[in-house]
């Protein structure tokens, strides 16, 4: 790890400027209004253990998902943290559950703000396709990444 990256680097203009908004109003540039959601409805098997690789890789690349602002009481800075496994949760849903359903239920999840990596992934999937082949119904997965 770099010297820079240990004991931070200086704010962008842009960070100064959504830092600044956050000391004159606090919770309206960092809180919920700022997750970015997205949801994907991905047909057949979804590899968990490679869904969860590619995921570490992503925190891993992108140090905009490890990145704090600290301040020391007179200037703010930013640091990037070490590379850390992403969040993966998979959820078995029973074959009568919509996708709105799973996707209200994620919604009403916590992010904090302060969690580090900024990146929670859900998965949702339905029957395996044996499965699906006694049921009847479609098997999808849908998976749902925050930041």
């Amino acid at each position: 790890m770099s010297v820079t990256a240990m004991s931070g680097s200086p704010l962008t203009y842009a960070q100064q400027l959504l830092d600044e908004l956050e000391r004159w109003s606090p919770g309206r540039v960092v809180g919920p209004r700022s997750v970015l959601s997205a949801a994907y409805r991905i047909p057949g098997d979804v590899d968990v253990a490679v869904l969860r690789a590619a995921l570490d890789d992503l925190v891993a690349r992108h140090g905009a998902l490890r990145t704090v602002v600290v301040t020391d009481g007179t200037r703010s800075y930013q640091q990037v943290q070490p590379p850390m496994p992403a969040v993966l949760a998979v959820t078995a849903l029973r074959s009568g559950d919509t996708p709105d359903r799973f996707l209200a239920t994620i919604s009403r999840l916590a992010h904090p703000v302060d969690a580090l990596p900024r990146l929670w992934a859900y998965l949702g999937q339905y029957p395996t396709r044996s499965e699906e082949r006694r049921v009847g119904k479609e098997c999808r997965s849908r998976w749902s990444p925050y930041h």
